[in-house]
């Protein structure tokens, strides 16, 4: 009998310490989202730039730095392997960019087919598993975005080199 009093008193007693535990972190808990409920953002970022601000001013030192896995130097180069290597680029750039847009268009027709048959079997579900086609146009849709993302960035890589070419471009064969 002893001993299961004092094995009640002992869970009584750590109970008692759990919840003293307990109330202290839910004190911390309603603390931190009181003070995360008087953040101002504006407020804040005043505060950043004030504390931020300096001056800007060219280091005594300022020089070209080479870069060690390049072939840098000071000199601007005006030698026409460079502008063959645009070019070329450019060239399957504006290549890819046509398969890209073909692969888009098709991934589009593909998606808006597949939502129809999404609405049609959701309406009638004696037409087919809904979770299936559902499934088929998530991923036709993935697709669509995956190609429409890769159709951006090749239409931005051909507006880059065009604009670094300048007016001097003009279409040549890819050489080797």
């Amino acid at each position: 009998m002893k001993l299961v009093t004092k094995f009640s008193a002992v869970l009584l007693h750590s109970q008692d310490l759990q919840i003293k535990h307990l109330d202290v972190l839910k004190d911390h808990l309603v603390t931190a989202k009181t003070v995360l409920g008087q953040v101002n953002p504006i407020q804040d970022q005043g505060l950043f730039i004030d504390y931020n601000t300096r001056l800007f001013s060219v280091p005594a030192d300022w020089t070209f730095e080479p870069c060690s896995s390049h072939y840098d130097s000071e000199e601007m180069s005006i030698e026409p392997a460079p502008k063959v290597f645009l070019q070329n680029k450019l060239s399957r750039c504006r290549v890819k960019l046509e398969e890209v847009t073909a692969l888009v268009e098709s991934k589009r027709r593909e998606s808006a087919q597949l939502s129809n048959l999404v609405v049609a079997y959701t309406h009638d579900h004696s037409l087919g598993n809904v979770d299936d086609i559902s499934n088929d146009y998530l991923e036709a849709k993935q697709q669509m975005v995956f190609y429409a993302t890769s159709e951006c960035i090749l239409k931005g890589e051909i507006d880059t080199i065009v604009t670094a070419l300048g007016g001097t471009f003009q279409r040549v064969a890819i050489r080797s």
